[in-house]
């Protein structure tokens, strides 16, 4: 699956109006589509992604089709992931990324507790981004998905008739991949949400 999101005011999860005191100045424009593979789209992929205008949030989970079984769905595991953490940026309201990573491990603990079968196996990379509100992005990534930053700048170019100027794309800020080896990337299970929250890289502007 290919998962592309782009900055955004609205979100494709649905709308929250904030109080005038709350609005930001900087916001999110989201675009973003899910293509699974043909051969696993009947069950919906194994990728899952949110994107959320009114937290100025996305995140993306790439399900792990390797610890896929008769009983294991890494789509199912991939979708709740992002589910938790999603809740629990909008709990937090604007905490660090790494402490929602946290707080989605507890729920899947709590979940087990209570029904032991509830927790979803698999495991997935992840990857967490939001806009705060004093303009600041930060990015938080386990795993080889990606995100970068880009601005338009001002650049000259020599051609044969002459001096051209031209806007030209700036690289801000960038997350970097995470993996073992090749097609091995660093990943998370519902119960190592804690562990993985400290190894995952950070990103962030100004």
């Amino acid at each position: 699956m290919r998962n592309i999101t782009a900055a955004a005011i609205s979100s494709i999860t649905g709308h929250r109006t904030l109080p005038r005191s709350a609005r930001r100045t900087l916001h999110f424009c989201f675009g973003a589509a899910g293509i699974p593979h043909p051969e696993k789209a009947v069950k919906g992929g194994e990728d899952a992604y949110f994107a959320d205008g009114s937290l100025n949030a996305f995140g993306v989970a790439d399900g792990v089709g390797g610890t896929a079984s008769a009983t294991i769905d890494p789509g199912r595991f991939s979708r709740a992931l992002l589910q938790r953490c999603h809740q629990a940026i909008l709990d937090l309201s604007c905490a660090h990324l790494r402490q929602a990573m946290v707080v989605a491990g507890d729920g899947f603990a709590r979940a087990e507790m209570v029904d032991r079968k509830s927790a979803p196996g698999g495991s997935s990379t992840l990857l967490l981004g939001q806009l705060e509100d004093n303009g600041r992005l930060q990015l938080l990534n386990l795993g080889d998905s990606g995100v970068m930053l880009l601005r338009p700048s001002i650049r000259r170019f020599n051609t044969q008739s002459g001096h051209v100027t031209a806007l030209w794309p700036r690289l801000v800020a960038r997350t970097h991949d995470q993996t073992h080896y090749f097609n091995c990337p660093y990943q998370t299970t519902a119960n190592e949400l804690t562990e993985a929250s400290e190894i995952a890289d950070e990103a962030a502007t100004d």
